[in-house]
Order: structure tokens, then sequence, then C-alpha cells
């Protein structure tokens, strides 16, 4: 027996030995999330307005356009909850934050990153963030858990042997957009999303604004505002929104701004002002609409930070965005 166990682990040993050496050159290749991290490491104490959330605020908000000190923290399909994870892993160091972005969007009260199709990306909080939420997951982990053999080795030949990284954001966050953008088709990407977006149900609704409320008392007691906003859509996605599960996710917000005199509400979801050639498809901003609107929150969180100044209270001079319809 002690023979055949020996055999076999000098048969595994190479595999072992390949495995981590695949694992090491992966994750030496720069990323997103490695280099959001380090900005943070050496910034976090700089930082006046952190934005947080999914691809609607990594490809709608570029702090290059603001005039405040800004950071985008967000990532594709980021959940509240690796949201707040950020904000509190940085929280002590963040000694000049004066207001949160947080954006809400269509699935943003019902869906947790673990439950959908991009729930590999866990692995990237886990690997570049020390995040500590799945630390028995073996698969949350490893990258070469993740992703396919064929996927691994382009990565590789693409760094080590092209030098060029996995990191698509600028300095301040946000994706730098490629030389020739092209639009993509508004009405097949609107259906599209819109399907992919749809809670099944509304199981994680208590929870996740349990998590939020959570956050936005902390950050009163600091005196950091917290902005909701919702990005702008085009029309095609906006119209497949279930009304239904738009009015909760817009009273659940509405609750909280009520409650809470320090958080405030901004819906841009159809807002006129972003036209056809503002998209890159029907729920992002291409670079002009980004900028576009990038321009539009600076001077919405110039005036937020010039009330609560003047002020001294949250309440005065609240702005609010009306309710509406998702339509």
């Amino acid at each position: 027996m002690r023979a055949f166990c020996t055999k076999v682990l000098l048969f595994l040993a190479p595999v072992f030995v390949l495995s981590a050496l695949l694992e090491g050159a992966l994750r030496r290749i720069p990323n997103d999330y490695s280099f959001k991290r380090a900005y943070l490491d050496r910034h976090a104490q700089d930082i006046e307005v952190l934005i947080l959330g999914s691809s609607h605020s990594y490809y709608d908000i570029d702090p290059a356009y603001m005039k405040v000190r800004a950071f985008n923290a967000s990532h594709v399909s980021q959940s509240i909850k690796y949201d707040d994870y950020i904000l509190d892993k940085y929280w002590d160091r963040l000694e000049r934050l004066r207001v949160v972005v947080w954006p809400i969007s269509y699935f943003s009260l019902f869906w947790e990153l673990e439950e959908g199709l991009e729930s590999w990306r866990v692995k990237d909080y886990a690997i570049y963030y020390d995040c500590p939420y799945h630390r028995y997951s073996i698969r949350s982990r490893l990258e070469i858990l993740n992703g396919t053999m064929t996927s691994h080795m382009r990565r590789l030949a693409r760094f080590y042997g092209g030098h060029r990284s996995d990191v698509r954001c600028s300095q301040t966050g946000c994706i730098v957009p490629p030389a020739q953008p092209s639009r993509q088709d508004l009405m097949e990407t609107g259906a599209e999303a819109v399907v992919r977006h749809r809670p099944a149900d509304h199981a994680n609704v208590g929870r996740i604004l349990r998590r939020l409320e959570t956050r936005l008392r902390r950050c009163r007691e600091k005196g950091i505002e917290v902005v909701f906003i919702t990005t702008p859509t085009w029309i095609t996605y906006r119209s497949g929104v279930s009304q239904a599960d738009w009015t909760l996710i817009q009273s659940s917000i509405e609750a909280l701004c009520e409650k809470y005199d320090n958080v405030s509400y901004f819906n841009y979801l159809a807002d006129a002002r972003f036209v056809e050639d503002d998209f890159r498809n029907a729920d992002h901003l291409n670079a002009q609409g980004a900028r576009k609107f990038s321009r539009m929150l600076n001077d919405l969180i110039e005036e937020r930070m010039r009330v609560v100044d003047e002020s001294d209270d949250f309440r005065v001079n609240r702005v609010s965005a009306s309710r509406g319809s998702a339509n």
C-alpha cells in the first residue's frame, strides 16, 4: 500500500508543480481588480468621492471629468455586497471621503454575484482584494479553476509574449474606450440585457436593504453623503423593465432617503438629455455619453458639497429625483 501511494504521489507531483506555476503566472498578469486594489492601497486617504457599482458605473462614470478627487471602484457585475466590502476594506483610510456615489440598477436589490452566470468573478475579490467571504471554497481561491485552459494560455501569451495586460480601466477607474468604438444594436442589446437583469424572485431584497442601511448609518456618523443614482438607458432597455419590480426599487430607495438625511437619489434612467449617439449599447453609455454624464454628476456633487458646507445640515435644500416610470 505504501509503495502504491508513493507511486501515485510521484505521478501527481508534476501536475501539482505545473498547476502552481500556472496559477502564479496567471496571478502576475495585471487586471482591473489588482490595479484598483493597488490604487486604493496607495491613495484611499486622498479620495473625496468614491464611485461604486457594476458595469453601469464602469462604463458611464469617468472621474477624469470631475473637478473633485474621485475614483471609480466599480467592476463588471459587482453587486451591492461587494460594493460594501470594498468600502468597508478602506473605511478607516478614507479620511477625506465626502460622497459615495452608489448606482441602483434594475437588478441591484434582487441579485447576488454568487447566483448568476458571472459567479466566477467571486475569485477576483478573493484573490485580489483578500475578500474572506468564500475562504473555504477552493474554486473561489484559484485562477486555474475558473475559465478554460485555452483562455488561460491566451492570457499568458498576450501578456508574456505581447506585453498586454488585462487592465481595461483608466488611472481613475473608468473603462478606457476602444480607439475605434462601434455602437451595438440598441434594439437587440436592450432586449437581451433586460432579460438578463430581470429577477427570478425578490428573495434577496430584505438582506440587501439591511446591508445598505448598515452602511448608510455608518456614513452618517462620519458625515459622508451617499448619492444613489440610476444611470441612463435607451428606451429598448427600459421599456422591458417590469413596472412592479421598478416600483419596488424606487419605493425602497426613496424610503432610505426619507429615513437617512445624508442620502439622496437621482434617477437618470429615462433622461431625455441622452440621445441615441450617446450609447454604446442599450444600457451603457459610450465615451461621449460618459463624458456628458460625468460632467452632470460633477455639477451635482459639487452642489451637494456646497449645500452641506453652508448649512451643516444634510436636509437643507436637499434634492430628490422624481419617482416617475421606468418607461
